[in-house]
């Protein structure tokens, strides 16, 4: 019985608010301005509170009443623009987001002042193009409703007009599911950093390895293995477009772990070292070879982040081949004139390199 009760009076106070507010019909009078660049497809009402746009003193009686649009924000300027606003449905489908829409009074010389504030956001599909927002003001008189509404109109005459000339001279920007998109590039590279992260050695070559970096726990799994040297390259990006253009910084970074790179005690000495430490130099080397690739290839504003994909995994694959096989040539250090001429060409390869 108590839940009953209850039921009923929720029901009871939502009938009673609904009462409360005043709802005002947008005039079917065409706006000044026709867009020539868009057509609205839809209109989404995103505020978190759709049952009001606002509280004005409707009479002399001091009480504020709650105002909203008939049926609601976004159906009601959704019928007006599809009414009142000449489109042309072979530009570019857009969809409107309602952010803000406020009314209120504010009180001045004479008669107060009621304000129209709006903001709205222009999308394609899912795709944020830009938000604009602005206010409409102007002295109340004696039918508030009027007012409000004429307000209302002149906001959505001003957004759209600012939006199709913005528009005009964006549009070759984006994509057709509104992606920015640019129509030039600009590619730099550079070497990263190991961002305070003490487990990681970048590389330097005046900077060799110790044996008191390598303070992984041995494989036992891999009984036959005396050391390994465990590094990587590490490749990110960041872009921005600005007026067509997009600006791309590459970071390459090649580092060695000392956590997960280990040496058993018997192997600690210089001779197992110098083949480890080689496999990090062609980390580094294979490291430089991408940042010199990147710098020379020419990158396409449409393709710049497949493109730049490929580039990074042939490095890897080269650097993966390249290990594999000094491994191989040199058992792992164990024959020593290959070792030799593998450490002899490494070296000469350190030498040569620009990049350290």
């Amino acid at each position: 019985m108590k839940f009953k009760l209850l039921v009923l009076a929720l029901l009871t106070c939502v009938h009673t608010y609904a009462q409360d507010v005043k709802t005002i019909k947008l005039k079917n009078q065409p706006i000044e301005y026709a867009p020539r660049n868009f057509h609205i497809a839809n209109v989404t009402d995103d505020r978190e509170n759709t049952t009001t746009i606002g509280a004005v003193h409707i009479d002399h009686t001091g009480e504020l009443v709650n105002i909203n649009l008939q049926g609601g924000a976004a159906p009601a300027l959704q019928a007006f623009i599809e009414q009142n606003v000449k489109q042309n449905d072979n530009t570019t489908a857009i969809n409107i987001h309602i952010k803000q829409l406020k009314v209120y009074q504010k009180n001045g010389s004479g008669a107060p002042q009621v304000v129209v504030e709006i903001g709205v956001g222009y999308y394609i599909q899912d795709q944020l193009l830009i938000e604009y927002s602005g206010n409409a003001s102007q002295q109340g008189g004696p039918e508030i409703s009027q007012t409000i509404e004429g307000l209302v109109r002149k906001n959505i005459n001003e957004t759209l007009t600012r939006f199709d000339e913005w528009w005009a001279s964006h549009k070759n920007q984006f994509s057709t599911s509104g992606k920015m998109v640019a129509t030039g590039i600009k590619m730099t590279v550079e070497e990263g950093t190991t961002n305070g992260n003490d487990d990681l050695i970048l590389y330097r070559t005046r900077r060799p390895l110790t044996l008191d970096d390598f303070k992984g726990l041995p494989d036992d799994q891999n009984p036959g293995a005396v050391a390994v040297t465990y590094s990587g390259i590490s490749v990110s990006y960041n872009s921005q477009i600005q007026d067509g253009r997009a600006t791309v910084k590459v970071v390459i970074t090649p580092t060695f772990s000392i956590s997960r790179s280990w040496c058993r005690t018997a192997s600690r000495n210089a001779h197992t070292l110098n083949h480890e430490q080689k496999h990090f130099d062609l980390t580094g080397l294979k490291a430089c070879e991408l940042m010199t690739a990147i710098k020379n290839y020419p990158f396409t504003p449409e393709h710049y982040e497949q493109e730049l994909d490929a580039l990074r995994e042939k490095a890897l694959k080269e650097l993966d081949a390249e290990q594999n096989l000094y491994d191989k040539q040199t058992n792992h250090g164990t024959i020593a004139a290959a070792q030799t001429k593998w450490t002899n060409d490494i070296n000469k390869r350190v030498a040569e390199q620009t990049c350290y």
